[in-house]
């Protein structure tokens, strides 16, 4: 009841109930909406003869309650809606005012809802107060030209070290204000208590990366001294959480260009490797695991129950009486509760061979200020924990048998990962970090131009580490292809340092090279001309990273070997 009382208090809901017959064009009401915030939000009952799948594919459902479906939709989504004939009210949002005061110089004061301006100016503020333990990335820019920043936070914030990336992110959806203000008041609970035994064994054994706000044209909608007027989408009026590849329905799921936000943090995954992450948002009060997307189970679903479950335990512990107990007491499939596509979710844990979840941390949107601190304590150690976890399974370094080169490579549980379940080694410091169910298993290693190596019994106990190092062999003979049109991934860091191609026959013309990144940019071409029969490509001022070599022929049947140097 005290919940009900204060989203009341919090809330106060304008409704418009409008009946929509098949083809019927936006009403007045909805259409005044979407020409001041380019988005709608509505409830409708799900009705029995169309599935919940077919209309979160429409358009952006924000939360399901028992049959009653709260909802978002942009003009081109409500106008796909509108088909269905389905009777909606629109509830258009009225928080209660919020005044953006300054925040104290030294940064203490949490109950409040920065500026725009303030949130930037304390987040560079931070590697300024420590700049042994973090340091300020900007991945790029929103459509409105605000930053898009990252924090990384642990000992010695300028190296790549051989420990595992963690990555937290909030407010992809710019109404969802606690997801912003709770990662950003972490980033200065771990600066501020390093020295604490708890706080330094996490930063000093983890690389943890903290965006507290990946949509700030959302949050600021109504200027930058405005979160009241905070919208879900971006200044596009797309949900950047549909707006990721999709496992099952391809690069561009809900019909749109891939957003400027969305954009940057791709690229950013790209020089990454994190073994663990989490999506924050709010709208309900529980953790969804993969898959979004499609039924059945991901590989690691009993571990993702697992610390699913640990997230909310500990939550209950320290929430008050029937705090987040959404669902399965805290915890859902995403596909069980409902199915979206173009999640960041699902595109980490299958594109990135990640492990991400979403927090759903408050059925309220905008949390009146009085109430940040309380929020805080119901979600901090939860979040702690979840950082934690990354420090269990197995883990080890894979280098060559020979040079002690570090190795990208794949690790493969056998008999257990399917649907691009496995993870590879980090390109760079060759260290693997892959957290499992307790049990015994057998891991199969491998990377380009080596013997493969498997390992048995293999024995995982609950929050603990089980070390297991790997030595692999390069091949004895080189790697022959025999290909028409080649296009074979390579890793220049440090797998080659020179990639010496011979032909079979030195009467080959016009054989073209091509190099290409990851994203299809050509960064090295040649042509073999004169009757040549080999090449060398250096690979010593190649970024780290993976990159696709080609060798395109008049020829039906060129055979062509590399010869690492």
């Amino acid at each position: 009841m005290l919940r009900i009382i204060f989203l009341a208090l919090l809330v106060g809901l304008v409704t418009f109930a409008h009946a929509q017959t098949p083809n019927s064009k936006i009403n007045d009401k909805a259409d005044s909406i979407l020409s001041q915030r380019g988005e709608l939000y509505f409830t409708f009952i799900l009705p029995k003869s169309i599935s919940i799948k077919t209309i979160s594919h429409l358009i952006s459902i924000d939360k399901i309650s028992e049959k009653k479906v709260y909802a978002y939709g942009n003009r081109k989504e409500i106008t796909k809606f509108l088909n269905l004939g389905i009777d909606f009210t629109i509830e258009q949002q009225t928080p209660a005012n919020i005044r953006l005061k300054a925040i104290s110089k030294n940064y203490t004061s949490w109950n409040q809802y920065p500026t725009y301006t303030q949130y930037d100016s304390m987040m560079k503020h931070y590697p300024i107060a420590f700049p042994s333990l973090c340091r300020l990335v900007e991945i790029g820019k929103s459509i409105s030209g605000r930053s898009l920043y990252f924090m990384r936070l642990g000992k010695n914030p300028l190296y790549h070290m051989k420990k595992p990336e963690v990555m937290f992110s909030g407010c992809m959806h710019g109404d969802e204000l606690i997801s912003y203000i709770l990662p950003l008041r972490l980033i200065d609970y771990l600066l501020n208590n390093y020295n604490t035994p708890e706080i330094k064994a996490l930063m000093d054994t983890a690389e943890i990366w903290i965006c507290p706000l990946a949509n700030p044209d959302g949050t600021y909608f109504g200027g930058n001294n405005n979160v009241t007027n905070s919208i879900r989408y971006n200044a596009n009026y797309i949900d950047l959480n549909r707006n990721f590849p999709d496992p099952q329905a391809g690069d561009h799921p809900d019909d749109n260009d891939w957003q400027p936000e969305n954009i940057a943090v791709m690229n950013f995954l790209k020089l990454h490797n994190f073994s663990l992450s989490a999506n924050f948002h709010s709208g309900s009060e529980l953790v969804n695991y993969p898959w979004d997307t499609w039924q059945k189970t991901h590989a690691d679903d009993n571990w993702f129950q697992t610390i699913s479950h640990q997230y909310a335990d500990t939550a209950h512990k320290y929430g008050p009486a029937n705090f987040f107990t959404a669902f399965n007491n805290g915890i859902t499939n995403g596909y069980n509760w409902y199915s979206i596509q173009g999640g960041r979710q699902d595109f980490v844990t299958y594109f990135k061979h990640g492990r991400e979840v979403t927090v759903e941390m408050d059925s309220v949107k905008i949390v009146p200020e009085n109430k940040l601190d309380q929020y805080w304590q119901y979600h901090y150690r939860s979040m702690i924990n979840y950082l934690s976890a990354v420090n269990y399974g197995i883990r080890g370094e894979i280098t060559d048998k020979y040079t002690g080169k570090a190795l990208k490579a794949e690790v493969f549980v056998n008999n257990h990962d399917f649907d691009q379940s496995q993870i590879f080694s980090d390109s760079l410091s060759g260290m693997y970090f892959r957290m499992i169910y307790e049990g015994t298993y057998s891991l199969t290693f491998s990377a380009n131009g080596y013997k493969s190596l498997t390992i048995d019994n293999i024995s995982v106990s609950s929050k603990s580490q089980t070390i297991q190092d790997i030595q692999l062999e390069p091949l004895k003979e080189n790697i022959t292809y025999n290909k028409y049109f080649s296009d074979v991934k390579i890793y220049p860091n440090p797998v080659f340092s020179t990639i010496n191609i011979h032909l079979d026959s030195p009467n080959y013309n016009n054989i073209s090279i091509v190099i290409v990144d990851i994203s299809g940019k050509v960064i090295y071409s040649e042509k073999i001309r004169n009757n040549a029969s080999e090449i060398n490509i250096p690979f010593n001022d190649f970024s780290p990273g993976l990159y696709f070599l080609k060798i395109n022929s008049q020829y039906q049947n060129v055979v062509f070997k590399f010869i690492k140097q």
